[in-house]
């Protein structure tokens, strides 16, 4: 994984640049030149430049498993998911007229199903690190730090799905010690 991550934030950088480099000529054309423009080569760095982020986040989010801070893994993995997915979205907002659903097959880098897969990950995370009942992240991330150890005999909600956890602790990320550094 420290390769992958030593190769990844080399390429991360470069690209950010080039992606800024992007935007100033994009924001300097007009009409049709800026919608080409727009869909083709500042599209493909925007593309890698989500996908370079998501692979970074995901590398730290296995990380974390491995040394089983589950907790932090899952949400780090969750934010790669998102990474993945704003690529495909982008992708998708760019057709137009005769390319309208040009990207729908993408098989080569299958971005959407690359998503899938980590949310998927995400799952055996949580299966990993949180109790038996599904309720120790519930609780660390919806109840007051005073109410997280009451239990009653009853139970008063449903579980939460993993999206709906992750959405919770983007929602509470203040709790999470991993949140800082991964914010940009």
């Amino acid at each position: 994984m420290t390769q992958i991550q030593t190769i990844v934030k080399v390429c991360m950088e470069k690209t950010n640049e080039y992606v800024k480099n992007c935007e100033i000529a994009y924001n300097q054309l007009e009409d049709n030149r800026k919608k080409c423009f727009g869909s083709t080569l500042y599209l493909d760095a925007r593309i890698h430049q989500y996908c370079q982020k998501g692979m970074y986040l995901f590398t730290e989010g296995v990380n974390l498993y491995l040394n089983l801070k589950c907790m932090e893994a899952f949400y780090l993995l969750g934010k790669a998911a998102k990474q993945y997915e704003l690529s495909n979205q982008i992708m998708r907002e760019s057709e137009y007229g005769i390319f309208r659903g040009f990207f729908a097959n993408d098989c080569f880098a299958d971005i959407k199903h690359t998503a899938y897969m980590i949310r998927k990950l995400m799952g055996t995370v949580r299966e990993c690190g949180d109790n038996i009942r599904h309720d120790t992240w519930y609780r660390f991330l919806c109840y007051k730090p005073e109410d997280r150890q009451i239990f009653t005999q009853l139970v008063l909600d449903n579980h939460m799905t993993d999206e709906e956890l992750w959405n919770a602790m983007e929602k509470n990320k203040h709790e999470l010690s991993v949140q800082e550094k991964y914010e940009n």
